[in-house]
């Protein structure tokens, strides 16, 4: 009787696994997915203009303000997601009696039905609140690679910051969506193949941006941006970003003037017109014009050679001028007349790191009886200078001073007549017949 009972329960038992897998038909176990990001995770992916990374992921106390990051989300889930925060309050001041922090995610593809909200009221007794949002699965979800989670609060004296965020759902084992993203270099109109060997990465990786080996006649490379025409993200060589989503890096390229239409020949400041275009240069260093107010005007090492530049003149050290009745000038860079070349110190005692290009007032300069360009007011007087062979500045010494030459576009096909200077011209006096006489060294085409 026993062994009856025991073969009907083998039998029943058999049964049900075979039903089971029947049901399941090779299919794997649902699989759960949780990550806990920290707040070093946190401030290295945040953006936004309310954003500081300097230690933590924070948000000004301020109706309206915000930040955001972006998590990536490496499988398809097939449950609905639960998002749990740490928030803490930073800085000076008093937990207002209440402050209701946000925090809202939408899926990052385009027409994503992915999103949710959630809402937690800060209280005035603590230092710190925990919050928890739901994101419910659609009925018919769309594909999720990402969701941008942006955290915001409605009023309040302190600063913000989140502490920790943590992700969880469950997902279908055999059919994870890609945990991997590629990057790629695009020439955009330039020649040539570039590869990253590390590419692909997983999922929230650190790529590094590699040096630019592309070229393109006429230009130079200035930079890289997610966008072919300029308007995504600048990235620099050897910058850094987390990936969260498959990224193309499009070489940026500067135009520089083609040196087989033009020659740029050495002349005189006083022969220059507003219709020239003309590079300053101190030794062989040029002059930039592209710096702005924050930053001294750069140098850039050009190649001169019988009173020519021969290397590349890029648009960035090409100057216009406009002149004075007292002889002073103004310089402009080429084609924009709304800035200009100043120095922004007005007292003996101020810092030598003065000049810029912008609207500042100190903008007329003039030769002294040296040759040295000064400038022109009646404040302490400040020489043209280079600083360590780096950028231009303004001392009131000479020590320091360049004396600038000045190199014109010209035509390359124009007739031109030489041009003399002390270095190419030998002078010779004859006292018995009471004449001069002069030879030129290597006369050299200039203005």
């Amino acid at each position: 009787m026993k062994q009856k009972l025991l073969n009907s329960l083998r039998l029943q038992l058999c049964t049900l696994v075979a039903c089971l897998l029947c049901a399941f038909n090779g299919q794997a176990w649902g699989e759960s997915y949780n990550v806990k990001y920290t707040y070093s995770d946190l401030k290295d992916m945040l953006s936004g203009s309310n954003a500081d990374a300097s230690s933590y992921w924070k948000v000004p106390a301020t109706a309206g303000n915000s930040a955001t990051i972006a998590i990536p989300i490496p499988h398809q889930p097939t449950s609905d997601i639960t998002i749990t925060f740490d928030i803490a309050t930073f800085g000076s001041g008093t937990n207002p009696s209440s402050v209701n922090t946000t925090i809202t995610a939408v899926g990052t593809e385009s027409g994503s039905n992915w999103s949710g909200s959630g809402v937690s009221t800060y209280p005035s007794s603590s230092s710190y609140v925990n919050g928890v949002m739901t994101i419910t699965k659609p009925n018919t979800p769309t594909t999720l690679d990402g969701l941008t989670i942006t955290m915001g609060v409605n009023s309040g004296v302190k600063i913000f910051r989140l502490r920790s965020l943590s992700i969880s759902y469950t997902y279908d084992g055999d059919t994870p969506t890609p945990t991997t993203y590629t990057v790629t270099y695009n020439a955009n109109g330039g020649s040539g193949t570039m590869t990253d060997s590390n590419s692909p990465y997983d999922s929230g990786a650190t790529v590094t941006v590699l040096g630019n080996s592309f070229t393109r006649e006429g230009y130079t490379f200035s930079k890289w941006n997610t966008a072919a025409d300029g308007s995504g993200t600048d990235y620099a060589s050897g910058a850094t970003f987390s990936i969260s989503a498959n990224t193309t890096l499009y070489a940026q390229w500067t135009e520089i003037t083609p040196s087989g239409n033009y020659n740029w020949v050495l002349t005189d400041v006083s022969d220059l017109t507003s219709n020239d275009i003309f590079v300053i240069v101190g030794g062989d260093y040029a002059m930039t014009n592209n710096n702005g107010t924050s930053s001294a005007p750069a140098t850039v090492h050009v190649t001169i050679e019988n009173n020519k530049i021969t290397s590349d003149v890029p648009s960035t050290i090409q100057w216009n001028i406009n002149g004075t009745a007292s002889g002073g000038y103004t310089f402009y860079p080429n084609g924009d007349s709304s800035k200009w070349l100043y120095c922004n110190t007005t007292a003996s005692s101020g810092s030598n790191n003065n000049m810029r290009v912008g609207t500042g007032d100190r903008k007329w300069f003039k030769p002294d009886k040296n040759g040295y360009f000064v400038t022109e007011d009646t404040h302490t007087a400040r020489y043209i200078s280079i600083y360590n062979h780096s950028d231009w500045r303004g001392y009131t010494n000479t020590d320091s001073a360049v004396k600038l030459k000045f190199y014109k576009r010209v035509d390359a096909d124009a007739p031109q007549a030489p041009f003399i200077t002390a270095d190419n011209v030998n002078l010779a006096y004859d006292a018995t017949e009471g004449t001069i006489t002069y030879t030129l060294n290597n006369p050299v085409a200039g203005g």
